[in-house]
């Protein structure tokens, strides 16, 4: 990402004030509001349409909003981004549902 400290945001704010005009730094201002507000509908619109596209390609796999049939196996998407099964084993052995991780017992009591 952008690594700026705040030494240098604080100088770049000062050059902007001396070498703009404050009509100038107001327009300046104004653009990169709307720029910031374009790129953040953008993320939404792109989460927004990602997270609808997992929910259909769920939705075929018969993994959709059926609550009553709890499917035992569930997707996940890897780091590469494919579609990878992933088991919900707490149907199966509820014991592992409620366990808390035991320390390790070194014979010493």
């Amino acid at each position: 990402m952008l690594d700026f400290s705040l030494s240098e945001l604080v100088m770049a704010i000062v050059v902007a004030i001396v070498v703009l005009k404050p009509e100038d730094l107001k327009n300046l201002i104004r653009k990169m509001h709307k720029v910031k507000r374009t790129i953040n509908l953008q993320y939404q619109s792109y989460t927004t349409k990602l997270q609808k596209d997992l929910a259909d390609i769920l939705d075929e796999g018969g993994l959709g909003s059926d609550k009553a049939k709890k499917p035992l196996v569930r997707y996940v998407v890897d780091l590469e981004g494919n579609l990878q099964e992933a088991y919900d084993l707490s149907d199966i052995m509820p014991e592992i549902k409620n366990s808390s991780p035991q320390e390790p017992n070194d014979g010493k009591q």
